[in-house]
């Protein structure tokens, strides 16, 4: 397996994991709760947590008012990332904040996540691509940004390439297929965007396959994998959900139809160039989304990763007889376009006519940790080309670091300077934070930039009694502040007209007459902002 090699060439990998750990337990509580956090996550994790609780100390925790009373949501994905951070709040939770113990799930995933893609990268790539690769994905600030919070997304975004990176392997004959399928069941069990993987899976095969001389092999294996998948994954599935051990039948399909009937029947609004989409996306979202949120140099690097890939792939070497010098085996299947798949799979399904694209690229980032890959991939060629050159080993070498320097170091100088509102990140290519809002791109979407420190000073601003009416943003996220008792329990936030105060989160999808008055025209009192663009701003009583 791509793990495994002499433990000397382990440490670099895990030092990396490490360190990037460190570095996001440090600043783990920084982002503001967010909208899915507030409700229905730390809710349902509590509420997991509490049954595990009944269950350690032997009560009835089986029977069916107390499943569905523990275990009921009412989101339509799966649990698994919520019991995940409800076993985290029962082992941490003496000892660390409630938000932090929450989201350490998702710092630790992300962290193995990066230790992976170093080890993968190192055994079918490159050393340089290894650290290219690891440090582009850590260097993504809107990567970056969710590896904080406590969200399936954050889950998914490493479950995605794990798949991928396992299921190759295994059709290799170099894995299990059952442990491949047991990694797209818990795929599967963290969020239903994993639906999409065996489609990448099938194409890469069938590329695989048309230059293979072992197609039977290839094809034998994939079929195999794709049988201990459709074995293992309901069962996890089924095991990681008690909420589905009562009345099985009727709630898993209403889970999956709901789901698709709250996609078309409770549209998001997303502003677009200057537009507002109401369950009308345009098919480019995605694609201008990816563009204008990787960093410059990484984008650069992707390129170079895609375009060499894609050059070898249609203009294979010719050996001196005429034939192809290079035939894929089971010993050397390509994985350039099982990372190609992998990227853009997820982009291509917010493409379709019926699909809905919203919340930045937090639908699509999966798709990240394959770009991350094809930048390494990118990084290599460089590598072989300088390599090439006429020159000293130590200039060339200078060079190569020196290239690295100038794709990491901007990039994690604009986290720095966002953080911790790295969700609102853009690029050079559209002007960074204050171009995008030119453009008319959506500022922030997510409840983040609404951090500890800015609610403690909307405390000073607001008076006990006051009514506070939130705009643009999820109620339950000012219910969570009050609950900690970070925002004054006295202010009134769920009441009726007329408000003494306002509290606009600056994402323009969903500015209807009101919000587009405030955010336009009147003059904040508070006012959270990045680059000079607000995310959240505070205003009085409007008057008349």
């Amino acid at each position: 397996m791509w793990w495994r090699g002499k433990a000397g060439d382990r440490v670099p990998g895990i030092a990396l994991a490490v360190g990037v750990f460190l570095v996001l337990f440090a600043t783990l509580d920084d982002p503001g709760v967010t909208w899915d956090e507030a409700y229905p996550n730390f809710d349902a994790a509590k509420r997991q947590a509490e049954w595990f609780r009944i269950l350690f100390k032997g009560e009835g925790a089986f029977s069916l008012e107390t499943i569905d009373g523990y275990w009921f949501t009412t989101s339509d994905h799966p649990s698994f990332p919520r019991t995940c951070a409800a076993l985290s709040k029962l082992i941490f939770g003496g000892f660390l904040d409630e938000i932090k113990a929450y989201r350490l799930p998702s710092a630790v995933l992300f962290s193995i996540l990066v230790g992976t893609v170093f080890f993968w990268c190192r055994r079918h790539i490159g050393p340089g691509a290894a650290w290219m690769s690891a440090l582009c994905l850590v260097m993504m600030p809107r990567v970056f940004g969710h590896a904080h919070l406590f969200s399936l997304d954050a889950h998914i975004l490493c479950w995605w390439i794990w798949v991928l990176f396992v299921a190759a392997a295994a059709v290799e004959g170099k894995c299990s297929v059952w442990m491949a399928g047991l990694v797209y069941a818990m795929a599967f069990a963290t969020k239903l965007h994993a639906v999409f993987l065996p489609p990448v899976l099938v194409l890469w095969l069938g590329l695989v396959c048309l230059k293979s001389e072992n197609r039977r092999f290839l094809f034998r294996r994939g079929l195999m994998l794709a049988g201990a998948a459709a074995i293992l994954t309901p069962l996890v599935y089924l095991a990681t959900q008690p909420w589905l051990w009562h009345d099985t039948a009727t709630r898993i399909y209403e889970r999956f139809f709901d789901y698709a009937r709250k996609t078309t029947v409770h549209p998001i609004g997303l502003w677009y160039f200057g537009r507002r989409y109401l369950n009308d996306t345009p098919w480019h979202y995605p694609c201008v989304m990816t563009l204008f949120t990787v960093p410059t140099g990484i984008l650069i690097l992707i390129g170079i990763g895609v375009g060499t890939g894609w050059r070898k792939s249609l203009f294979p070497k010719i050996g001196g007889d005429g034939v192809e010098s290079t035939k894929p085996t089971t010993a050397t299947l390509p994985r350039w376009s099982l990372m190609v798949l992998g990227a853009l799979v997820p982009l291509v399904v917010l493409m379709l006519p019926m699909a809905q694209g919203y919340d930045g690229v937090r639908l699509f980032l999966a798709a990240f940790p394959c770009f991350a890959v094809l930048a390494g991939y990118g990084y290599q060629f460089i590598l072989n080309q300088v390599d090439r050159l006429n020159a000293p080993r130590n200039q060339k070498m200078l060079l190569c670091v020196l290239i690295a320097v100038g794709v990491l170091v901007p990039a994690g100088l604009d986290i720095i300077r966002i953080h911790p509102c790295q969700l609102s990140y853009f690029n050079f290519l559209c002007g960074g934070l204050p171009g995008a809002q030119r453009l008319g791109m959506e500022s922030t979407y997510w409840c983040d930039a609404l951090t500890r420190s800015f609610v403690e000073e909307i405390n000073r601003i607001v008076p006990p009694g006051a009514k506070m009416r939130p705009l643009s943003m999820n109620y339950a996220v000012i219910g969570y502040w009050q609950e900690r008792g970070v925002l004054n329990p006295d202010i009134i936030y769920d009441c009726d007209p007329p408000y003494d105060f306002h509290l606009l989160q600056c994402r323009q999808g969903m500015f209807v007459g009101i919000e587009w008055y405030l955010y336009r025209n009147a003059k904040p009192l508070l006012v959270q902002a990045r680059d000079g663009v607000p995310l959240f701003m505070l205003f009085g009583r409007i008057p008349g």
